[in-house]
């Protein structure tokens, strides 16, 4: 793939351009100018990011636009609030805007499947690996997350939800007429299949090559040259997943490739989970 420096930089093009995930979005972004980005901050991140969850890595690049790109000033960042002994919470970031105000900003990045069928959780937006859901989510982040601010330092005066992601939709369901309240219907869209339904592979053109997203790059869509040996055939993908499933339950996420101007470019992108999915875990 791309140089890890690029792959950072439209990484973060992502987080700060693409649509919000949820309605209304709670946090107004500035344009992004990738000139703006400390280099000694990106070089960090680059030394970290093999270590991050993708969470953790959708935070770190939040906290580089805050404090490199807009400039910023961060009070504290993935601060744990105990009650005694207990921990009770996270504040994900504390910071001062170009007004002064404190702000309590609480961040997330999720990807969902839409899951049409009767679930034990009650959700039809399930995560990929079933153990959590948007409702829950939203129930977490607006019932217990955004409260723990104002509680705590008093000062602060604005409180803000900045949360991405993608919601993935079966190829052969009927996408639903009623979605949750707090879902935006302008969402960044993708599929997912079971993985004995790999034959939908079989629809796509076929000069089409196939990438397998690895974390915690699964932000922006991805792009490779013409000698990215990653790049597997319509079979070679197939033949993968099916190895991969026979023993195993975590999904992939998968790019779908174009040429266009010397240069394969995602045009779709897909989760592979397991038979079982959603109630495999």
């Amino acid at each position: 793939m791309e140089s890890t420096t690029k792959q950072v930089i439209r990484d973060l093009k992502w987080v700060v351009n693409s649509p919000s995930l949820i309605r209304p979005p709670l946090h107004e972004v500035a344009t992004f100018d990738a000139s703006a980005v400390s280099l000694d901050a990106l070089g960090q991140l680059l030394g970290e990011r093999k270590n991050f969850r993708v969470g953790r890595y959708f935070e770190s690049l939040v906290n580089l636009w805050i404090e490199s790109i807009q400039g910023c000033e961060i009070v504290e960042y993935q601060k744990q609030l105990f009650e005694g002994n207990r921990t009770i919470g996270e504040i994900d970031f504390l910071y001062r805007n170009f007004a002064g105000e404190l702000t309590h900003l609480e961040t997330a990045v999720k990807f969902y499947l839409h899951y049409s069928g009767e679930h034990r959780d009650g959700s039809h937006f399930i995560g990929p690996n079933s153990s959590d859901n948007f409702e829950q989510k939203c129930h977490r982040l607006f019932g217990q997350q955004m409260k723990l601010g104002q509680r705590y330092y008093p000062e602060v005066s604005r409180v803000e939800a900045f949360v991405k992601g993608r919601i993935f939709y079966h190829p052969e369901s009927l996408p639903p007429t009623i979605l949750p309240e707090q879902l935006s219907t302008s969402h960044l869209r993708g599929n997912w299949i079971h993985a004995n339904e790999l034959h939908w592979l079989d629809g796509f053109h076929a000069e089409s090559f196939f990438f397998i997203q690895q974390k915690p790059h699964w932000l922006a869509d991805a792009i490779a040259d013409l000698s990215e040996p990653n790049l597997k055939s319509r079979q070679e993908i197939q033949a993968i997943c099916r190895d991969h499933f026979q023993d195993s339950i975590r999904p992939f996420l998968i790019s779908a490739m174009e040429l266009q101007n010397d240069l394969y470019v995602e045009y779709n992108r897909f989760f592979v989970v397991s038979e079982n999915w959603p109630n495999c875990r």
